[in-house]
């Protein structure tokens, strides 16, 4: 169960990294019609549009750009944050556990390998003390 949410909590840190991706993505996409637009290129979206609805394309092509580029930033930040806590906190006490059941495993199989040994040294002791291998 440990690893499981060890897993997902590094699943959940990709998943964020692949959100703001999207909307860095998103944002080239929309700087590339701003710019084509600006320049005044005419686009499939624009073909049909009056200078108007241009003009209203362009303003929502650059809110669009200015949200993503503020979502991007509170993107990072989260990342960021999501990357210490697991670096700093989740993964150092998860090894620290893991750590203290691998060390308590090897104890007690060296106990009982002691306890094993000593039982055949008990069986070959009284093996050799049996009266009929004295003979030899």
């Amino acid at each position: 169960m440990d690893v499981e949410a060890l897993q997902d909590a590094i699943h959940g840190r990709d998943k964020t990294f692949q959100t703001k991706q999207k909307i860095e993505s998103k944002k080239r996409s929309d700087t590339d019609e701003l710019n084509k637009l600006n320049q005044g290129k005419k686009t499939l979206k624009t073909l049909f549009k009056s200078s108007s609805g241009k003009q209203a394309k362009i303003t929502d092509l650059s809110n669009s750009i200015s949200q993503a580029e503020k979502d991007i930033e509170e993107y990072d930040k989260l990342i960021k944050m999501i990357e210490v806590h697991l670096g700093e906190t989740v993964i150092p006490a998860f090894k620290e556990s893991q750590m203290k059941h691998y060390y308590k495993i090897c104890q007690n199989i060296a106990m009982l390998e002691i306890d094993d040994a000593n039982k055949v040294a008990k069986f070959w002791s009284g093996f050799l003390e049996n009266s009929n291998l004295k003979s030899a």
